[in-house]
């Protein structure tokens, strides 16, 4: 990966960095250049300079110095989004999803406020800071407001937080212009996975054995059922890629599994 920053001067620095955590033997020396870049670089300009020392912890595999290099920025620099998508991100990849939920709230509320930095000074691209993210049904790259909202809510269905992520969602949706697809999308994607969890089945085994479904309120299944259909129909119109057409076409199967599984159950 490429980290691409800019210092206050308008220098432009970039720091090269392997998307994995661990870094090889042929890599120690690139390593140890891209130590002393961050170093001169936080010389410069230390917002910058120590968001870099992060990334090059992650690369040694140093995950706990990470985490605290970003929580020590994110609280010297309370106005910048950046520490803290930075930890989401660390979080999110351990499997620690509720801790990302209170990474990203933070960052929501910031965006939400209008009190954050992001407009008002030179920032790390936010297609840099996830690797060029696609997000499906996306026509191009989202703004910082729509990834918020959008993150915020993987992090809530990932935590098995189905209400939370559902409103989380839908108010990203009604204050986008530029990302209906995608809000589109992951609503359909929770409200199926939201059934799939009520029914007690596997995501990827849907089958004739609806499990706990006797436990579950009916009208809330179908809640989420409806909200599902609802949704990845409206997403067809957003469907572009082949990505696209096959996560579509997918959710829309499993949601039809899900459909039938309820049936059985009450048969």
């Amino acid at each position: 990966m490429t980290l691409v920053t800019r210092n206050s001067k308008g220098i432009g620095v970039i720091v090269d960095l392997q998307s994995s955590i661990f870094a090889t033997p042929k890599r120690m020396y690139d390593l140890w250049c891209n130590a002393n870049a961050a170093v001169a670089l936080e010389a410069q300009d230390a917002f910058l300079g120590r968001m870099c020392k992060g990334r090059l912890a992650m690369v040694r595999g140093q995950v706990a110095e990470a985490e605290s290099l970003w929580r020590e920025v994110a609280n010297d620099f309370p106005q910048r989004l950046e520490p803290h998508l930075e930890l989401w991100q660390l979080n999110a990849m351990q499997g620690a999803h509720k801790k990302a939920v209170l990474d990203i709230r933070r960052v929501v509320e910031l965006v939400g406020s209008g009190k954050s930095d992001w407009h008002r000074c030179v920032h790390i691209d936010v297609d840099l800071l996830f690797d060029s993210k696609v997000w499906t049904g996306s026509a191009d790259v989202l703004a910082i407001e729509d990834v918020v909202h959008l993150l915020l809510g993987k992090s809530l269905r990932l935590s098995k937080l189905w209400d939370h992520a559902w409103h989380a969602l839908n108010n990203g949706y009604e204050h986008s212009s530029k990302a209906h697809g995608p809000f589109l999308f992951q609503i359909g994607k929770l409200s199926v996975q939201a059934a799939q969890d009520k029914l007690g089945i596997h995501s990827e085994r849907v089958g004739e054995n609806p499990g706990r479904v006797g436990l579950v309120d009916p009208l809330v299944l179908e809640r989420w059922l409806s909200r599902g259909h609802e949704h990845l129909e409206k997403f067809r119109t957003h469907e572009r890629t082949k990505a696209d057409f096959r996560k579509g076409r997918r959710y829309r199967e499993l949601l039809e599994k899900c459909k039938r599984a309820a049936q059985a159950s009450h048969t």
